[in-house]
Parts: structure tokens; sequence; C-alpha cells
């Protein structure tokens, strides 16, 4: 069959695949910031505002970087079988 270069959609998917590494990681240290206890500190209450904060901007990454890694999956599924 003929051989269809996905070289950039691979690149892209491992670029996404990265993100949501950090966007995790973000996520790990958000909730390690809850179980210590932000009502314990003096900050506390600042605390609680910056997570309120962050917190809908980790979700609107999460789902939009799951959003592209599943369209890239889906379209390196379609070139493998268009290939074979």
């Amino acid at each position: 069959g003929v051989q269809t270069d996905t070289s950039v959609v691979d690149k892209e998917l491992a670029n996404y695949e990265n993100k949501l590494k950090e966007v995790d990681l973000n996520k790990a240290r958000l909730e390690n910031e809850i179980d210590n206890g932000f009502a314990l500190r003096d900050d506390g209450f600042q605390q609680m505002h910056r997570l309120n904060l962050l917190l809908p901007r980790l979700f609107r990454e999460v789902y939009g970087f799951l959003d592209n890694f599943l369209r890239f999956d889906s379209e390196i599924v379609k070139i493998h079988n268009i290939n074979n």
C-alpha cells in the first residue's frame, strides 16, 4: 500500500501528551494544597481564592487536551486503516 507520512500528527500528539502531563502535575499540586488544609494557614482564604480561579482553567485545559488527543488518535487510526 501507499505509505503516508504521519510525522506531523505524531509530533502534535506527543506535544499534547506532554501538555497533559504538565496539567496532571498542576492538578496533583492543587490536590496536595487542598489536602494540607487551607483554613489552617494564615493565608488560607487567599489560597482558596487562588484555587477557585485556577480550577476552572485546569478543567478546561484537561478537557481541551483530551479532545485534541482523541481527535489526533482518531486521525492516526484512519491513516493506519488507509495504509493497510
